[in-house]
């Protein structure tokens, strides 16, 4: 679980100056964000974000047990994704109510429209209806990729740095 959040943090580190350094927009209209409101509601945001979770207890799991060196025993498996599902439903609405002025900023009045009206339409319900079996494939997908990743970044890391990468962990592929 540690190096999923080092990830996430890393990321949000690289992604964050970048996002300072875009000139200030205009105040979003009233309209981009209801027509942001719109895509988050017909894109079931609740829903994608609670199987994209459901998708990651897999790899979480076995990533808190590498740290650990203990497999974890079904009880506390139940109560990790147990607490996990819970704060990610207790924050969802948060970050869906934090990503309609960032959306209404970064696209367009009808780029957002355009998009709502999409998934509204029953083509677009068609692809979310799909979406929970996508997203536990892709789960899947990156349970195997996640670890080559990792090591290989490390190397490229230790390249570049100095380090020494044969001597820190190499995640295998499960």
């Amino acid at each position: 679980m540690s190096r999923m959040l080092c990830a996430a943090i890393c990321a949000g580190l690289i992604v964050q100056p970048a996002m300072a350094a875009t000139p200030a927009a205009a105040a979003p209209s009233e309209a981009s964000e209801a027509c942001a409101r719109r895509y988050n509601a017909a894109i079931h945001l609740e829903d994608t974000m609670s199987a994209m979770m459901k998708s990651m207890m897999p790899v979480l799991i076995s990533q808190e047990e590498a740290r650990t060196g203990q497999a974890l025993t079904a009880r506390q498996k139940r109560d990790m994704v147990e607490a996990i599902a819970e704060s990610a439903a207790e924050f969802t609405p948060v970050l869906q109510e934090r990503l309609v002025p960032v959306m209404a900023a970064t696209f367009t009045e009808p780029e957002l429209c355009a998009l709502a009206d999409f998934y509204e339409s029953p083509e677009g319900q068609g692809v979310m209806l799909k979406m929970p079996a996508y997203t536990r494939a892709a789960g899947g997908a990156m349970a195997e990729v996640l670890p080559l990743l990792q090591g290989d970044m490390m190397k490229r890391v230790c390249e570049r740095l100095g380090c020494d990468a044969a001597t820190m962990p190499t995640p295998q592929p499960s």
